[in-house]
């Protein structure tokens, strides 16, 4: 934690210094997920692939209600330290993960009772409906875990322990690799196998992070069991933008499926699930940038060093653009070999994966600009920007291609709406980076830090 002096040090430094342990970490967790998915592929068959692409949706409502208080309370006590105020850091940090720990087992609950009926939401049909309900039973359950977990690894990484995050990630993990194996094909579990190894993974890395608060091994730590409200709604506040876009995504996820199930049935939200699954790895690694971003983004506005600032997100966004065409060159390149590994069996299903994962994949050239300006202006505090851009690029654009496009090029158009959209979010940060600098030329000294 001494290392890094992030009112100081170079940017370059300091970006690659949380950079790569969040790419490595988020690798080993795409790994894990990619391998899952292999796993229930081989293991249990397309349905059950099918299945847990419909669950999806599930993961994204947990994702959202982290982000919306991990990504949000995590940015204002990084904030709070800038300005040296390790107290209220403290406060805030103690506020928002007693919260989230309440709200995370009213959820596990109402999810359990209700877990039929979201099935059928989720678009189970008659074959789908016993595998999902088979994986729901256990990953609702285990909500507060799955949700107080990436909450615990924000607030680690803002507290300038990037390494032991990524640490938890990769022994998490790689737990959870073994774990899959273990239950699908030794233990015969099948789907009830994948969610516990999901599950205990999670687990795993939650009890990593948590020695690094009760020992009290930096600036944040639990100053009290005393749950001040004022510091949870600050957080909901700064991260209510990204939050909603998260949950944006993962309705965009249920109308995907739906509209899969509409023209081709099981084996669209199979080949949907193979595309998701090996896309996680890609998007891991534009996620990565922001994450480099984040922590120094918010130390250095909450310091008044708005130079810094915008040398930060400059840097950034070259870094993110180069990132972008190299996955995407890697994704085309590989396609056919990577669709084998979910329809070894299936030679047709494999072929019009690998045609869907090259349509669909194109959007990762522009997906990680856009989550990186999204990211940069929650950092900052600026939520009601980053919420424009996150919900365009994550829900309008995709909504608008994704009614217009299949009337007229069936299957073809699904896979086509993903990347028009990023494209079109795209067109909308360069005419807000462009506003914004129209701002700060009229008013210098305003907190516009581009």
């Amino acid at each position: 934690m001494s290392s890094i002096d992030l009112s100081r040090d170079s940017i370059p430094k300091l970006f690659f210094s949380y950079f790569f342990p969040a790419l490595f970490g988020l690798f080993i967790l795409s790994t894990y997920v990619f391998f899952d998915g292999i796993f229930v592929g081989r293991g249990v068959g397309p349905l059950g692939l099918a299945a847990v692409n419909l669950c999806v949706p599930l993961f994204y409502l947990f994702m959202s209600l982290e982000v919306l208080f991990g990504f949000g309370g995590s940015a204002l006590a990084s904030m709070a330290l800038g300005r040296g105020d390790d107290e209220e850091a403290r406060e805030i940090f103690s506020s928002v993960a007693l919260f989230m720990l309440f709200l995370s087992s009213l959820l596990a609950l109402g999810l359990f009772a209700y877990r039929d009926s979201l099935a059928l939401w989720l678009g189970a049909g008659e074959k789908l409906l016993p595998y999902v309900k088979e994986y729901l039973g256990v990953i609702v359950l285990a909500a507060p875990i799955m949700m107080v977990q990436p909450l615990l690894e924000a607030f680690v990484r803002n507290d300038r322990a990037p390494y032991l995050a990524m640490s938890s990630m990769v022994v998490g993990s790689l737990s959870n690799i073994v774990l899959n194996y273990l239950f699908i094909f030794i233990f015969s579990w099948g789907l009830f196998g994948a969610a516990l190894a999901t599950v205990l993974g999670h687990l795993i890395g939650l009890l990593i992070l948590g020695g690094h608060f009760y020992l009290k091994r930096g600036n944040i730590y639990f100053s009290s069991l005393r749950l001040r409200f004022s510091y949870v709604f600050r957080a909901f506040a700064n991260g209510v933008a990204p939050a909603l876009s998260e949950a944006a995504a993962g309705i965009v996820v249920v109308l995907f499926n739906l509209k899969l199930m509409e023209i081709s049935k099981e084996e669209g939200v199979a080949i949907f699930g193979a595309v998701s699954y090996i896309g996680v790895m890609a998007v891991t690694a534009l996620v990565a940038a922001s994450q480099g971003l984040q922590p120094i983004a918010s130390f250095n506005h909450g310091a008044g060093f708005y130079d810094r600032v915008r040398a930060v997100f400059r840097f950034s966004f070259g870094i993110t653009l180069a990132l972008g065409f190299v996955l995407y060159a890697l994704s085309w390149s590989f396609a056919p070999f990577l669709a084998e590994l979910f329809f070894p069996l299936d030679a047709p299903l494999a072929k019009e994966s690998a045609e869907a994962m090259r349509i669909y994949y194109a959007g990762y050239l522009f997906l990680g600009l856009n989550i990186l300006s999204a990211v940069f202006f929650q950092s900052i505090g600026r939520s009601l920007v980053s919420f424009v851009i996150s919900l365009s690029y994550n829900f309008v654009f995709i909504l608008f291609w994704l009614e217009l496009l299949p009337r007229f090029f069936g299957l073809q158009g699904i896979w086509l709406s993903y990347p028009l959209a990023m494209i079109s979010g795209f067109l909308l940060v360069l005419w807000v980076i462009a506003r914004e600098r129209k701002i700060q030329t009229k008013e210098p000294l305003c907190k516009t830090p581009l």
